[in-house]
């Protein structure tokens, strides 16, 4: 498999990994349970709310990750800078 290839297969994983990683962490907003009260209601919301907040770093992660492999698919569509370290000094 060429190097074209590789990216483009790279950078559909990421993105589907992206959107089940954002489902999980909107599925966690629907799953809290509103009418439940007291402190382990309170422990349990805030162990969600940390949950939810996790899980959209890792989407903001992974959707940063996205858009570089995507910039990295233009760079070999283009046939230059596949064989070479991206920012690094010549």
């Amino acid at each position: 498999m060429d190097e074209l290839a590789e990216l483009e297969r790279l950078l559909v994983q990421v993105g589907r990994a992206r959107e089940v990683v954002e489902a999980h962490r909107v599925a966690l907003d629907r799953s809290v349970l509103v009418w439940w009260e007291g402190v382990a209601a309170d422990r349990y919301r805030a162990l969600v709310d940390e949950r939810r907040a996790a899980l959209g770093r890792a989407a903001d992660e992974l959707g940063w990750l996205e858009e570089s492999v995507a910039g990295l698919v233009v760079l070999a569509r283009q046939g230059s800078g596949v064989g070479r370290v991206v920012g690094r000094a010549s």
